[in-house]
């Protein structure tokens, strides 16, 4: 699916006291990863569920051929948390589950790779 950005920036800073209005760029990246989604489900899962979540990130285009290879070798620049949140709500607005309280089990791998993507496995439990 296309990898919806992280929480660090959905909220612009005039509009983060005020309701925390979103940007359009977020709206565009959400609709994105839940058109992605839809075509993907085929049904809705329900009850206990375990998520599997591995974040690909390319290297910024700047880097050397060394700071790339340095990269893709390890580190990350971004927190976990934040984009798991973005994937889970992706996941649910396309109809995979009801409600993310059916996650009970949650695995999230960050690395860097030659796609901006997140690969999805989903299972009832």
């Amino acid at each position: 699916m296309a990898f919806p950005t992280s929480f660090n920036n959905v909220f612009p800073a005039k509009d983060y006291t005020l309701g925390r209005a979103l940007s359009q760029n977020i709206h565009r990246l959400e609709k994105q990863a839940e058109a992605d989604l839809r075509k993907q489900v085929t049904v809705q899962l329900a009850g206990r569920l375990s998520v599997v979540i591995e974040c690909e990130e390319m290297p910024p285009k700047s880097d050397s051929n060394k700071q790339r290879q340095a990269r893709l070798k390890g580190g990350w620049p971004r927190d976990v948390d934040n984009r798991t949140k973005s994937v889970l709500d992706a996941m649910r607005a396309a109809g995979v589950w009801l409600d993310d309280s059916e996650v009970v089990r949650l695995v999230v791998e960050k690395r860097y790779g030659p796609f901006d993507r997140a690969l999805i496995k989903v299972e009832e439990v």
